[in-house]
């Protein structure tokens, strides 16, 4: 996939560029043109479409937890089954993606009354199909998710072709919307299926059973929010080349709680960046998720050890007046 990074190195400045300025000059123009209406369609697009997005990406993860659960189950038959589970999940990515551009193009298009605003149209049309996507990316890169990245590259590549093709009357740039987002979902499930592969080593014994207690956890009650933050807590369990839980098991801590430890720890850092937030105190679905986890992790960790300074029901009040002020 060296490729697709070289490819996205060489765009992501005029990238950045035409994603300032397209939604910008294009609402500009509207206004001068008095397309109130569509402005503010787009507008609240934009705004409620992170929202939307949002959740219409939780859906794909009632094809992507089975499959996860099976596939950490390391057995043959297990993994056969759960490559097509996660896969369909990975694809749903690439179906809302698509439909919410084309969705976002015909609705801001409905009032087109000429050759001569279908620029300023495009432009406002691709903010509205980019904008939300460009939003959720950034939240998963601050917290320490990049697997979005590629869909939303070539996002951006096929709607400016869109915009293009329907400025200038070209038939085949807009039939290579379709082309783009074909290769983006060929060259993202590759890429899936590579990081699949990519088996984890265990530096200790204690270390692979911390693991296998955390891929226990992600088949249970809060197993999606264990699976939001699943890469950070191995990146801690491995911390140290291992030595963290050799340490805690040595003060007699047992695997679960040293997971919940860490899930906790991470927890005090994402919940209040406002990385799982919508709006300013408002947390997304994901979000509830992950403050679910970690009201059940400060509870059980308080009830593992009672002596400690803070009570629980201070420590999630904390954090709730944290994440009001966060987002």
């Amino acid at each position: 996939m060296g490729w697709i990074k070289i490819l996205m190195t060489v765009l992501t400045m005029p990238l950045i560029i035409f994603n300032l300025l397209g939604g910008l000059v294009g609402g500009i123009w509207l206004a001068f043109l008095g397309e109130w209406a569509t402005i503010g369609r787009g507008l609240a697009g934009m705004f409620g479409g992170a929202l939307l997005c949002s959740f219409l990406m939780f859906l794909g993860m009632m094809f992507q937890m089975p499959g996860i659960k099976m596939w950490e189950s390391r057995k043959f038959f297990a993994r056969i089954f759960a490559i097509p589970m996660l896969l369909i999940g990975h694809a749903w990515i690439y179906i809302v993606m698509t439909g919410w551009a084309i969705g976002a193009f015909q609705i801001i298009f409905r009032d087109v009354s000429g050759q001569s605003s279908v620029l300023p149209h495009g432009l406002w049309a691709y903010a509205v199909a980019v904008g939300p996507w460009s939003f959720l990316l950034q939240k998963d890169v601050d917290a320490g998710n990049d697997h979005g990245e590629i869909p939303v590259f070539f996002l951006q590549i096929a709607c400016i072709c869109l915009v293009l093709g329907t400025w200038l009357e070209i038939k085949g740039l807009v039939i290579s919307f379709w082309a783009i987002m074909a290769v983006s979902l060929i060259v993202g499930s590759l890429n899936f299926i590579r990081l699949l592969y990519k088996e984890k080593p265990f530096l200790n014994a204690d270390t692979g059973l911390a693991f296998s207690e955390l891929d226990k956890a992600m088949s249970g009650q809060h197993g999606i929010a264990f699976t939001l933050i699943k890469p950070q807590i191995e990146q801690l369990l491995r911390h140290n080349k291992g030595t963290l839980v050799g340490t805690m098991r040595k003060r007699g801590i047992c695997h679960e709680v040293i997971v919940l430890k860490a899930a906790k720890f991470i927890l005090d850092d994402v919940l209040p960046s406002g990385n799982y937030h919508i709006y300013r105190g408002v947390l997304s679905q994901q979000g509830d998720l992950l403050f679910d986890l970690y009201t059940f992790s400060v509870r059980k960790l308080w009830a593992e050890d009672s002596n400690q300074e803070v009570s629980a029901n201070a420590e999630i009040n904390s954090m709730e007046e944290a994440i009001s002020k966060a987002g």
